[in-house]
């Protein structure tokens, strides 16, 4: 695991720093863990994860079958590639170093990434530090990793406008509108993240 990037050492008060790669370590094995699980289940795409899967899409169907377990090849890539790195702050003045727009504002936002092929820099608020690391019912750091890397071009490119988050609100996303649930990250990371 590389060292702290400069600005993000520069964001984080010295407790934060403190652990801060192992951490990120930690949570990225667990993402890259859940993501093989997946991976390998719908490869093997038997009646429990067709059940599983219709849950968080609203369908079963080949071709968005397809594209969930190539989005899934391609996350657990750029998971084995990921270093500490590659988080940075989450400010206006980051997101325009890497070409895209950051609304400071808004307060709930824990992460963020630009949606720049090639780019696998994700930026992180101090509200992710006080995210648990893992749960498979409610947001967590691993869970935000999935999420915004589902938002990655070359990995699943969801939308980010328009996104609806939060598990039980991407459940009703599945239900009510299919085609837009294979383009919600909520929709992925619960489909990685959820207990059954």
């Amino acid at each position: 695991m590389s060292e702290l990037a400069p600005e993000m050492k520069a964001y984080l008060s010295s407790e934060e720093q403190g652990g801060f790669c192992a951490r990120i370590a930690a949570s990225i094995d667990l993402a890259r863990r859940q993501v093989f699980v997946r991976q390998m289940a719908i490869f093997a795409w038997s009646n429990q994860e067709q059940v599983r899967f219709k849950k968080w899409f609203g369908t079963t169907d080949d071709m968005a079958a397809a594209r969930i377990q190539q989005g899934l090849i391609c996350m657990k890539s750029v998971l084995e590639k990921l270093r500490c790195d590659d988080f940075l702050p989450r400010t206006a003045e980051m997101g325009q170093q890497l070409g895209c727009i950051v609304d400071e504002e808004d307060g709930s936002a824990v992460a963020a990434v630009c949606q720049s092929p090639g780019s696998y820099k994700i930026m992180l608020s101090h509200a992710f530090l006080r995210l648990r690391q893992y749960s498979a019912a409610m947001d967590s750091q691993v869970s935000t990793l999935i999420h915004e890397l589902a938002h990655m071009p070359d990995v699943l490119n969801t939308r980010g406008e328009g996104e609806i988050y939060h598990f039980h609100r991407a459940l009703a996303l599945a239900k009510s509108a299919p085609e837009r649930a294979l383009y919600n990250s909520d929709n992925v990371a619960g489909y990685v993240m959820a207990d059954e």
